[in-house]
């Protein structure tokens, strides 16, 4: 059992297998000092890896464990962040929940352009700096996880984030940063020149 106030440092990359329900204490805080991070669960009804929430600084996070998942936090950037067992979640306040509409809505439109640009403003309205070149992200996202959060196949984000990248709306830094113009946060994005799988 994790120890209550405890600093965890996590590297990028790494993950962290976060406690599991018990009857005493089905939920859990977590308190992000620092770096963005993923929670996905694996469970027989749920696909691998299957990512459930994002969580960052500056903010506390409550989870409600169900007893059949195993959770786990993967560090997008590098992490700090306090773990705690607790009996029960403010109301309201469960982070899987509150990132299950969201990640809905981005999955809702019916061409894969609109999602990948969806899942992108998503991201950057919850962890993107605004910069004097636009918004930048500070983690990078594989095609694959892309895919996986708006339903979509890996060819298919690749696709889309080359055209995206060729209107010169979307690049990745030399610190390796997500680099978004503002005409893709801000505005209507322009249709792609493909037709959407």
């Amino acid at each position: 059992m994790l120890e209550p106030e405890s600093t965890i440092s996590l590297v990028e990359g790494q993950c962290l297998v976060l406690p599991s329900h018990t009857s005493h204490w089905p939920a859990l805080q977590l308190a992000v000092e620092a770096g963005i991070g993923r929670v996905y669960g694996e469970e027989t009804l749920l696909l691998p890896s299957m990512s459930l929430a994002f969580c960052g600084p500056f903010e506390t996070s409550w989870l409600w464990l169900t007893p059949s998942a195993t959770w786990f936090l993967e560090a997008l950037t590098s992490m700090s962040l306090q773990v705690e067992r607790v009996p029960a979640t403010p109301a309201g306040a469960d982070l899987i929940a509150e990132w299950q509409l969201d990640l809905h809505r981005v999955r809702h439109p019916v061409g894969a352009d609109r999602r990948v640009i969806e899942v992108l403003r998503l991201l950057i309205q919850h962890f993107g700096i605004r910069v004097s070149r636009g918004y930048r992200l500070s983690f990078v996202l594989s095609h694959g996880r892309i895919a996986e959060l708006i339903g979509v196949t890996r060819s298919t984000v690749t696709h889309q984030l080359t055209l995206l990248r060729e209107q010169g709306l979307l690049s990745v830094d030399r610190l390796g940063s997500l680099m978004a113009a503002p005409a893709l946060i801000e505005i209507e994005p322009p249709p792609t020149r493909s037709r959407s799988r």
